[in-house]
């Protein structure tokens, strides 16, 4: 079995404990502030919202597969990477 983890958060920005280090966006109380250059509008927060109701409640999913997967798999506002789920 391959085990990946789906996610908004781009894994280069996490740090050895796996913590997002950068300046993002989690909920929809950040729309109208600064985040990563940029301030968050209401369309932007509901295309990923609209990503999410299709994969999942968190911003990141952990999957296992019987096949490579990769990001030609998933949305391009996503992020995939080999990763075994905590829960397992």
């Amino acid at each position: 079995m391959l085990y990946y983890r789906i996610t908004k958060y781009e894994s280069k920005y996490r740090d050895q404990s796996d913590r997002f280090i950068t300046n993002t966006w989690t909920s929809v109380s950040d729309i109208g502030r600064e985040t990563e250059g940029s301030v968050l509008r209401y369309d932007d927060y509901i295309s990923y919202e609209i990503m999410y109701v299709h994969f999942g409640y968190d911003y990141y999913m952990y999957v296992g597969s019987r096949i490579e997967l990769d990001s030609s798999c998933i949305p391009s506002k996503l992020f995939i990477e080999n990763f075994k789920s905590p829960y397992l």
